[in-house]
């Protein structure tokens, strides 16, 4: 087994998008664009320590599942993000 030695978050999920199908715009919402490397997307991801394992691929498809039954959409998830983490920072 090799080590990637320039690792390229866009390259991730092009490659993400075409094996599952899944919404580009959604993902990028979801772990951020292929620059934002840091604290990036709903989930917080760092490039590319978040992405060493399937963990985040797991992550993506609970969310997308989560989403999909709910019927929510990830801009309106995202513009919520504030008041829920105001909300939970709160309640501790």
């Amino acid at each position: 087994m090799t080590a990637i030695v320039n690792p390229d978050k866009t390259k991730w999920l092009d490659n993400l998008a075409t094996r599952t199908n899944w919404d580009r715009e959604i993902l990028e919402s979801l772990v951020g664009d292929g620059v934002t490397l840091v604290n990036a997307g709903i989930l917080k991801t760092n490039f590319p320590a978040s992405f060493v394992n399937g963990e985040i691929i797991l992550q993506i498809k609970n969310c997308l599942s989560t989403i999909n039954r709910i019927g929510l959409n990830t801009s309106l998830i995202q513009s919520a993000m504030p008041l829920i983490s105001t909300t939970l920072f709160l309640m501790q």
